[in-house]
């Protein structure tokens, strides 16, 4: 299948600076542009990363203004396979599959670094069933299989803290270890929500038909109440969520409400001080709320858009398309 449109999901990878053989020293932290850097050497064409029965290939990489662009392709088993037809001889090929036959779907990504940082934002094309944990997981691997080649060793090398010497007179040095992590980048919706103070309330609406024994009375839409200590970040409000449906209720959620203060702004602490108002700070919590509405949860997590292409691209792809990068860097 080929179309013109592809769904883009936006992460957000981290490379953390270790100290290596037991050092008890805390290292400078490394930033992701420069690791990428030296990293990217090793990447190997048509490598197989993961277990065998879910393996995915790396068909093809580019590294362009340090940004890294890599073509995943995953076998998806359960595709169909479509008969076509021969006008030599008017026959079509059977659209049954070999059991050793499975057709392969690709995903683009780009790997962005962020400035000075240890942090990049990944941006991943959807459908492949491929998930950004797999990007992350290549670069470790590949850390981890070349940390003592000359090239990359010499990448980890740090002095001690003042230049400390040794007896005889040389540099102290040490060698670091690069742990990369990821996540999802929350959408806009959330993110506004994620810089402000503090999680207030979780309200889950659960719009299961609910019907009373013996009477036409019926409740279309249930809301449930989440209060306490709730974590203002992505990964616990998944947490709190993953609990409740996990629970005995098993909630069928199709909106989530989140009340949540913020201060109010600096321009109204000002004009109250022109007001002549004696010059306390009158800034205090205010609380809002906002209302998720999604099919899926997951979605309201993870921030993405869409890019529109010229031409069409089909499914599987045994090279980068230019295209489809160029998208992805404009996005």
């Amino acid at each position: 299948m080929k179309k013109k449109t592809r769904s883009v999901h936006f992460y957000e990878m981290g490379v953390n600076t270790l100290p290596a053989d037991h050092v008890k020293i805390e290292p400078t932290q490394a930033d992701f542009a420069s690791v990428l850097a030296v990293l990217q050497n090793f990447l190997k064409k048509e490598e197989l990363f993961g277990a065998k029965a879910s393996a995915v290939e790396l068909v093809d990489f580019g590294y362009v203004d340090g940004n890294l662009f890599m073509l995943l392709n995953k076998v998806n088993p359960d595709l169909p396979e479509i008969g076509f037809y021969k006008t030599s001889t008017g026959k079509r090929r059977r659209p049954e599959k070999d059991d050793d036959e499975s057709r392969e779907q690709s995903a683009h990504i780009m790997v962005e670094p962020r400035g000075s940082s240890n942090l990049a934002r990944v941006k991943i094309t959807t459908g492949a069933g491929i998930s950004a944990h797999k990007a992350k997981s290549i670069l470790q691997n590949i850390f981890d299989k070349n940390k003592n080649v000359p090239k990359l060793k010499s990448h980890r090398k740090r002095n001690w803290p003042t230049n400390s010497e040794d007896a005889r007179g040389q540099k102290r040095e040490y060698y670091v270890d690069y742990k990369f992590s990821i996540g999802a980048e929350p959408s806009e919706l959330l993110q506004d929500i994620l810089d402000k103070q503090s999680v207030v309330q979780l309200d889950l609406v659960d719009p299961s038909d609910f019907s009373f024994d013996g009477t036409d009375i019926h409740i279309s839409k249930r809301t449930f109440t989440i209060e306490g200590d709730i974590p203002v970040t992505i990964a616990g409000i998944r947490e709190v969520l993953a609990a409740v449906k996990n629970s005995t209720h098993k909630l069928d959620v199709s909106q989530l409400r989140i009340t949540y203060e913020e201060d109010e702004s600096e321009e109204t602490y000002e004009s109250r001080k022109k007001e002549g108002k004696l010059g306390a700070d009158f800034r205090r919590k205010e609380k809002k709320v906002k209302t998720v509405n999604a099919s899926e949860l997951e979605k309201a997590f993870t921030r993405s858009d869409r890019i529109h292409l010229a031409s069409d691209h089909p499914e599987t792809q045994s090279k980068l398309s230019q295209e489809i990068m160029d998208a992805l860097a404009a996005l």
